[in-house]
């Protein structure tokens, strides 16, 4: 629902990838674009008083990995 608080932050949140698009924004990993969504979601829940904000663990927990993630099984293993 577009009119619902939950709507209202969906849709800030995902203007804001448009917004990253349009502006050929560039991040050195997917999290670091989705930290800025949630980010500007949380300013529209402090300016509006609409919603709630993101939770802060699961920001904290969108930050770009310091290493290579590999799936599968290990190189060299049978």
């Amino acid at each position: 629902d577009p009119v619902s608080p939950t709507g209202q932050r969906t849709i800030v949140h995902e203007l804001t990838h448009v917004l990253q698009y349009a502006n050929d924004a560039t991040f050195r990993c997917r999290s670091e674009r989705e930290k800025q969504a949630y980010e500007v979601q949380s300013d529209f829940v402090d300016e509006t008083g609409i919603g709630k904000r993101p939770d802060k663990f699961a920001l904290f927990m969108l930050r770009c990995q310091p290493y290579a993630v590999h799936y599968g099984p290990a190189k060299g293993s049978n």
